[in-house]
């Protein structure tokens, strides 16, 4: 029966009987929990040969796990053919699996699926340790044969309710595991249940040890089965001594002459019944509908169902005495008085209080209306038995009392067996006693990697569990401590804050913050731990250090004499259970080690004065535990696993804790929050690991770390029963809100004399004055300020601002281009203070819509910084305001399509070759099914993507928020742990802007933006130039105050019409935020005449209102070919300055208000809703409020519900009014330095590098077809970056003159859509660091050195002058650079490698040292400097080196060349299209600039292609894209053929074939897809 022969090993204690031992009699059974059964199974290697005894005791296993497991769970596996399967569907719908589902569902218990079996390790057997499996189940069979309180008189099992259906279930499982029949499936699993009954254990042990058959031992269960235990007993006695040597036939005549001699009357009514039961047809199956909800109903535990043999009226009872009657017309009514016989309850039933919530709506409103015989609308009463018992809470499972004493409903008296064979008989202990529980060790996904729910998630299965509180122990910090008090307060449960500190051996410390205080000790530790390290490093606490640090400085008499912290002795990796040793090898423990480890921390961290009295008495379980009183700062925890070393790990820690006076208080260590997770936490656990989950068995716990709730707890610690209700008992000491640890920003610079205020009013006066002149001036701009400045004052924020306008300040005197936007940045205050450029009086803008008495907390005010500046900014934050009270915000970086199929497929043990091509398949931000699928690929398996699903959007660890800062006016480490930041000298939070948003921590936005570098360096040039604003000028409008002063963001003319010229004609390479593929194409349609007008196309083109179809109804009303109509008259107030199209976030806002009833708050709630992660979660959560608002307002439903969909599209991406100002002006500035000064704003463009959505060779090819002049690099004429340049009349003083090419006359394209305002006398020069291989710091070595001692005047020269290693000087040669020099390009290349020692050696110092000096060689000394006569390089070479080298070419586009081929073939030119008619079929070439799939454009994706001419924009179809897929994304250039779309000036292809062009040097392309 087993494998090689080898008997099974019956660990002490073990299984009833001796072996082989025919008349064993049972004897006392050390019990073993479900939980101890199933860890065994865990261990167990897959694979091998089953024995039946042990199918059929994992069969009843199975059941017994249902049975008692006692969890709510979502368990969704299917046997074999489906069935068994718990769907989503309602429990009378009549799935398959119903029967099973139901049950599950009426008593709060699970059903185990194939795949949950499968990844617990219930199914994971193997012939390799079946004896010790069977000697588990065994010795547990008192406890897995039925759940305590299940037994009738005389101690036989009653019928377990629903039985049928969980076995049915089971049936299906084992099946389809095994691959037998359902047939054989029930025979194994009726003989398994059989033998864990009271009376088997003869049979068992011989069967187990191969000594008995299992067709023999079969049939004894079989015939025995329905006998009383100690007649079952005597039958055994006589029967398997010789069962062995007979035959099968032999073994039941043996049985029934046995039983004849034994029991004789029994015998005779077993035979007289069955010969009854022969002839009793089975029942109909019952119908749908009520019919259907009727027998769900009588197999709810406590309702007793009957039969009116004359009428056929059926009816049950429930336990409050109330009958509801069915009729056979199917009416049900219900009776005043109990009818019929009652049906036996059985003690401790579980009945739901309301079984409304076990049932579907529609069905109870059908009872309802049937039983009250009135319409569910109108209030009737649900379906509810007997109300709570005292001290029991209304919603709890309670329990049934017993009952009276009934008459049994068989006809006759039962059967009593003859006396002296009572003596067999087991009492069994049953459980009613009520348990308290409180969870102290339970990680979240913030634990990365070692936690598999949301802190909600883990709140709202503690409640449903009726845990009293619950604890986060998230690793080393409290990253999701504040979500935790959120769910916390949301569903009403107390919460316990701490953390699992790493010790610097490695171990894991459990730490509990008491009260406040505690928690500022507990965050300041880990903080200054952190902090000290100097640098980023993974934690490792000193013990001494963190006790000294924990320490109680007494604040007051009760914080004093509760202490400040709780330290848990940890788990399987705590510092006590790592000095008793191996955990699986209990006679190697150590104890003297344990003992001196828990002395340690007990002197560290335990209460000295804990001793009592000796006469004082017990008052808490916690005093029952320890002879203290409650200044405790220790316990022993205990976790135990259901595996076979619980009772050794028991008694051991018990042992401990009573010698060292310590409380021993029974935690879970919970990484789930409920079974149907803890497959998803072992995906984790393996992903830590970087492994698959079959390497990471040996560190996946035997039994799932889900939530458990007291009943379970205290079954699994039934050693020690008391640790689970001091659990309940401690947490009500360590409960507190976590508000109350809110700071406050920090006191701002004001001068003497002054107060915030007051010095705001001054600032504010100040500022005014240089903007809108004297209040004569421009009376309104003064009475706006006066008002809002009023605002400011009434709310308390005078401080916020000055600490904003600070910042501005420090930025502007470093030569910093700033600018603010955020909801209160576009104010007149703001204006005035030059924290924005956007004047909101001119754009008259409602300052309470962004800050009013109304909306709670600071307003937001983000600054947009230089990028390449931005780091400066932040470091004088933080010299400011001090390392302790400022910090950076964190960002959590959470799990994405690519990186959570990968992580599936490795846990799922697929190569690493096949994770990452699967990965490759996903799209970046949509989901893993099929629509957000990338072309063609291998089909990704459904239990990677069942996975993968589950890990979307989970946490899966800590970055940095681009700019986000927390300012407090405390040390902010005492509120938040802070550590390094992997970029140097940057310390930032473990919370990111949401929790700091809800913990009162107010945060300041430093974003960094490329595009004010190109602005600030264009703005420079100007003004190196002497450029000024002018007094007058030609198009648009100066405001006195600006003439005269430099240009800037402040000073530019307002409405020139030459800007909306340029962004009709949608002529935008280069400009802010409207230079994209999509913007370009809907600027000609929008054609933008006002400022207003740019307002709305930068949020136009945005996801949310491509996703709300927003986009082209917009275009259709401004173009007047749509009328303007609304959803509801109440949404124009809002929508009719967009033309009743949603387009902002304070727009809907304005509508919840206005349609839904919201108030201020509640409107500002959406807009955090709008604005956070997983904001379509918390959109659906205000799905609710927002429809009944809309109908309260007489809204039809179909209405609301459209404009929720509308309301909810912006999730994720909803833009504010404020932000597209902001930008607006932005794109206002780029677009007027383009039209007015091209030569500065492409100058400041390319220096600006890399930023935008155009590569410099793109830029610089738009530019020439401008007619802007643009240089190449020179050593002579460069700055490290591109710069303005002037003609001279010398240009140079080397040897090589002047070109005079590249001073010609430029004539721009004719295809150019507008015109730009070209400067003759001025140039774009490029810069030499863009210089593959080059770099910024010797860029600027050799511009310093030409600015110190003159031009350079050959290349050896340089040489000597400029320290450069051959590659460098190789470079330059390549590039061009040294063309000044007076020699071509190859001739150079041949000297660089000679001249590349003429700088000389380093003397004085070593190479490694920044000291000494260099000593050249002889000028002229250098032998093979000269070149011999070698070949000029083309055209073509030249281009393909400037290319490779730079990136940029300044001869023309790399088509040039091949134009006339291309001509011959019949390709257009882009610029040809204009003349094509619309839908006819071209085709065209063009190097391929970008490749574009955005997620909102299903599926499609865009290519731009760019020739000499101009820029296309190329549409493919999915189609059409999967066929031409490896041609699309290698080709440098293409051929595309394809049909004309045209419309509204936009002209565009429609591709149905696509050619790769060979011969076209690659420029790169920038791709997205």
């Amino acid at each position: 029966m087993f494998e090689g022969g080898v008997f099974p090993r019956v660990p002490a204690g073990g299984a009833v009987g001796a072996l082989g031992a025919p008349a064993g009699v049972a004897a006392s059974v050390p019990a073993v929990s479900v939980e101890d059964a199933a860890g065994l199974l865990a261990s167990l290697a897959a694979g091998g040969v089953l024995a039946g005894v042990v199918e059929g005791l994992l069969a009843r296993l199975l059941v017994t796990v249902q049975d008692s497991d006692g969890e709510d769970s979502d368990a969704d596996g299917a046997g074999a053919d489906g069935a068994g399967s718990v769907g989503g569907g309602g429990l009378f719908g009549g799935e398959p699996g119903g029967d099973a589902a139901v049950v599950a569902a009426a008593e709060g218990l699970r059903v185990v699926g194939v795949e949950e079996a499968g990844s617990t390790g219930l199914l994971g057997l193997g012939a390799c340790g079946l004896g010790e499996l069977a000697a588990a189940c065994l010795t547990g069979c008192g406890e897995l044969s039925a759940r305590p309180g299940q037994w009738g008189p005389g101690g036989q099992v009653s019928p377990v309710v629903g039985f049928e259906e969980r076995r049915f279930n089971t049936t299906c499982l084992l099946s389809a595991r095994l691959g037998v029949s359902r047939a054989r499936a029930g025979q194994i699993i009726d003989h398994g249940n059989t033998l864990m009954n009271i009376g088997f254990n003869p049979t068992e042990v011989m069967e187990r040890c191969g000594v008995l058959d299992s067709v023999k031992a079969s049939l004894v269960t079989r015939r025995l089965e329905d006998v009383p235990v100690p007649v079952a007993l005597a039958v055994q006695d006589q029967v398997l001594s010789q069962a062995p040597r007979g035959a099968v036939s032999q073994v039941g005549r043996d049985i029934e002459r046995a039983l004849i001699e034994v029991d004789p009357d029994g015998h005779t009514e077993h035979t007289r019944a069955t010969v009854s039961r022969r002839c009793v047809s089975r029942p109909r199956p019952v119908g749908e509908g009520l019919c259907q909800a009727h027998h769900r109903l009588k197999h709810t535990p406590g309702w007793a169902p009957t039969k009116d043999q004359t009428s056929g009226d059926l009816s049950w009872h429930t336990p409050d005495k109330t009958a509801y009657q069915r009729h056979p017309d199917g009416t049900i009514t219900r009776l005043p008085l109990k009818i019929g016989p009652h049906q036996h309850l059985v003690p401790s039933t579980l009945v739901p209080t309301d079984l409304s919530k076990q049932t579907t709506p529609k069905i109870i409103d059908h009872l309802n209306t049937a039983l009250n015989h009135t319409h569910p609308s109108s209030g009737s009463t649900r379906l509810v038995t007997r109300g709570p018992h005292p001290r029991e809470r209304p919603g709890d499972y309670e329990t049934t009392p017993p009952p009276k004493n009934h008459p049994h409903p068989r006809t006759s008296p039962p059967h009593q067996p003859h006396p002296t064979l009572l003596k067999h008989q087991v009492p069994r202990t049953v459980m009613t006693s009520r348990r308290r529980y409180a969870e102290l060790h339970a990680h979240s996904a913030y634990s990365f990697l070692d936690g598999a729910n949301e802190p909600d998630e883990l709140a709202s299965a503690a409640v449903e569990l009726g845990v009293e509180a619950l604890a986060l122990t998230d690793h080393d910090g409290v990253p999701g401590i504040v979500k935790h008090a959120q769910a916390g307060r949301a569903h009403g449960l107390p919460t316990i804050h701490g953390t699992e500190l790493t010790l610097a051996d490695g171990s894991h410390l459990p730490v509990l913050a008491r009260n406040p205080t505690g928690y500022r000790r507990l965050v300041s530790a880990i903080s200054r731990h952190n902090l000290d390290a100097g640098q980023r490093q993974e934690p490792a606490h000193d013990l001494p250090t963190l006790a000294s640090a924990l320490r109680s400085e007494s604040t007051g008499q009760t914080e004093a004499a509760a202490g400040t912290c709780l330290v848990l002795t940890g788990t399987a990796n705590g510092p006590l259970r790592r000095a008793l040793g191996d955990p699986r090898r209990p006679d190697t423990w150590d104890l003297k080690a344990a003992d001196t480890c828990l002395g340690h921390l007990t002197e560290l961290f335990a209460a000295p004065d804990r001793g009592r009295p000796s006469g004082a008495g017990p008052t808490t379980a916690a005093h029952r535990q320890v002879e203290g009183d409650a200044a405790i700062g220790l316990a022993v925890e205990l976790t135990l696993d259901g595996g076979p070393t619980d009772a050794a790990l028991t008694d051991a820690l018990t042992r401990l804790a009573h010698a060292h006076r310590l409380p021993l208080v029974a935690t879970g260590a919970v990484r789930c929050a409920r079974p149907a997770d803890a497959r998803l936490a072992d995906v984790l656990t393996s992903t830590r690991l970087v492994t698959d989950l079959e390497g990471a068995r040996g560190h996946l716990p035997p039994i799932g770390r889900w939530l458990r709730g007291a009943q379970d707890m205290a079954l699994l610690h039934r050693r020690s029963p008391g640790a689970v209700d001091l659990a309940a008992e401690l947490a009500a000491d360590l409960a507190f809100d976590l508000s109350l640890i809110a700071p406050d920003l920090p006191d701002a610079d004001v001068p003497e004399g002054h107060t915030p205020a007051s010095w705001l009013r001054e600032l504010t006066r100040q500022g005014a004055t240089r903007r809108y002149g004297t209040p004569q001036e421009h009376p309104r701009a003064w009475e706006v300020l006066n008002h809002e400045l009023e605002v400011i004052e009434s709310l308390g924020f005078p401080g916020y601002f000055l600490i904003v306008h600070a910042i501005v300040e420090f930025c502007a005197q470093s030569g910093i281009l700033c600018q603010g936007r955020g909801s209160a940045a576009n104010s007149a205050v703001c204006y005035a203070l030059g924290i924005t450029a956007v004047d909101a009086v001119r754009h008259q803008m409602l300052f309470e819509r962004f800050l009013s008495p109304g909306r709670a907390g600071y307003p937001d005010i983000d600054l947009d910084i230089e990028a390449c500046r931005r780091e400066e900014v932040i470091q004088h934050v933080y010299s400011r305001y001090g390392r302790d009270c400022a910090a950076q915000v964190a960002n959590v970086i959470s799990y994405r399509p690519r990186s959570a199929v990968r992580d599936a497929a490795r846990a799922l043990g697929h190569p690493a070759g096949v994770q990452d091509t699967w990965a490759r398949q996903m799209d970046r931000w949509a989901t893993v099914r099929l629509g957000g699928l990338t072309g063609q690929g291998d089909e990704v398996p459904e239990p990677v993507l069942d996975i993968a699903e589950k890990l979307l959007r989970l946490p899966r660890h800590l970055g940095v928020h681009p700019g986000g800062m927390v300012l407090c006016d405390r040390p902010v480490t005492e509120v938040c742990p802070v550590r390094w930041a992997a970029m140097d000298n940057r310390s930032v939070l473990q919370w990111d802007k949401d929790d700091c948003s809800e913990a009162g921590l107010v945060k300041f936005d430093l974003l960094g933006l490329g595009a004010l570098t190109a602005l600030r360096l264009a703005f420079t040039t100007l003004a190196e130039r002497g450029q000024v604003v002018p007094d007058v000028v030609e198009e648009g409008e100066l405001r006195s105050t600006q003439t005269g002063r430099p240009w800037g963001l402040h000073t530019l003319p307002e409405e020139d019409p030459a800007v909306y010229r340029l962004l009709t004609a949608a002529d935008t390479v280069g400009v802010f935020q409207v230079e994209s593929r999509a913007q370009m194409a809907t600027l000609p349609r929008l054609r933008p005449k006002t400022f207003y007008d740019i307002v709305v196309e930068v949020a136009l083109i945005r996801p949310g209102p491509i996703q709300g179809d927003a986009v082209n109804p917009y275009i259709r009303r401004r173009l007047k070919r749509e009328e303007v109509t609304y959803l509801h008259d109440s949404l124009k107030p809002a929508l009719a300055k967009t033309l009743g199209v949603p387009l902002f976030q304070e727009q809907l806002m304005q509508i919840a208000v206005d349609a839904a009833g919201f108030s201020p708050a509640e409107a500002d709630t959406l807009r955090q809703a709008m604005g956070a992660k997983r904001s379509l979660e918390r959109m659906d959560a205000l799905h609710d409020r927002l429809v009944a608002g809309m109908r309260a307002r007489d809204i039809d439903e179909a209405t609301a519900e459209e404009i929720y969909s509308k309301l909810r599209s912006f999730a994720e991406f909803g833009f504010p009014e404020s932000h597209a100002f902001s930008f607006a002006y932005l794109v206002y500035a780029s677009a007027w330095l383009k039209v007015r000064k091209p030569e500065d704003f492409y100058a400041g463009v390319l220096a600006a590098q890399p930023m935008g959505f155009w590569s410099p060779q793109s830029l610089v090819a738009d530019a020439r077809r401008h007619g802007v002049r643009v240089l190449p690099a020179d050593v002579n004429h460069s700055l490290a970056q591109a710069t303005v340049e002037r003609r001279r009349a010398q240009w140079g003083t080397g040897p090589s003159p002047e070109r005079a090419e590249q001073w010609r006359p430029l004539t721009p394209h004719s295809a150019v859509p507008s015109p730009l305002d070209v400067h003759d006398d001025l140039a774009v020069r490029l810069g030499l660091s863009p210089i593959k291989g080059l770099g910024e710091r010797v860029a600027q070595a050799i511009v310093t050195e030409r600015r110190a001692h003159g031009p350079y005047l050959d290349q050896a020269d340089l040489a000597r002058r400029v320290n450069l290693s051959r590659s460098r000087l190789e470079a330059l040669a390549a590039s061009g650079a040294l063309d000044s020099l007076g020699t071509d390009r190859r001739r150079a290349l041949w000297a660089a490698g000679i001249l590349s020692d003429e700088h000389g050696r380093r003397r004085g110092a070593s190479r490694q040292d920044s000291g000494g000096w260099f000593q050249p060689t002889l000028p002229g000394t250098a032998v093979g400097a000269v070149a011999p006569t070698l070949p000029t390089m083309t055209d073509r070479e030249r281009q393909a080196a400037d290319l490779n080298l730079t990136g940029v070419s300044t001869q023309g586009s790399p088509l040039r060349s091949l134009r006339p081929g291309l001509t011959a073939d019949g390709v257009l030119r882009a610029a040809d299209l204009s003349d094509q008619e619309h839908g006819s079929r071209v085709r065209v070439a063009g190097v391929v600039t970008h490749r574009q799939r955005p997620h909102t454009a299903t599926g499609m994706i865009f290519l731009n292609l760019e020739d000499e001419t101009g820029l296309l924009n190329v549409v493919c179809r999915a189609g059409m894209w999967r066929r031409y897929r490896s041609v699309g994304r290698r080709a440098g250039a293409l051929i595309v053929r394809g049909t004309v779309e045209k419309g509204d000036g936009v002209v565009a292809l429609m591709a149905e074939h696509l050619q790769a062009l060979p011969g076209v040097p690659s420029t790169g392309s920038r791709d997205w897809c």
